[in-house]
């Protein structure tokens, strides 16, 4: 049974998708997913429930994750790691969400923090 919930949210993506001027086929391959995943999540009737998808379902959108989902477990003040860069991993973002800082082990290792 589809809920108000995933109505809305479904709702939302096809609103800020068309004001994109973005056909479902395009932001699905944006995605790498397929027109009929994004027209069932359009619809309510697949959920987005994996963080990795709801960003990147948020960065072809163009909009944060919270614009999508105010009740991710993504602090809007938390950094995003720079993906061309250093590819993420489960454990990296689980590191983000604790800690607000990409490498805890700095934080804790007792050594002073380098002045700026």
């Amino acid at each position: 049974m589809i809920t108000e919930e995933q109505r809305a949210f479904g709702a939302l993506v096809a609103d800020l998708r068309k004001q994109r001027g973005m056909t479902q086929g395009e932001l699905a391959a944006e995605l790498g997913r397929t027109s009929s995943w994004l027209s069932q999540v359009e619809r309510g009737v697949q959920p987005v429930a994996r963080l990795d998808v709801l960003r990147r379902l948020a960065d072809g959108l163009g909009v944060s994750v919270q614009a999508l989902q105010p009740d991710s477990p993504i602090a809007p003040e938390t950094p995003v790691r720079d993906e061309a860069v250093l590819p993420s991993n489960d454990l990296d973002q689980a590191r983000l969400v604790i800690s607000g800082h990409p490498v805890p082990e700095v934080l804790l290792s007792g050594r002073p923090l380098p002045r700026r």
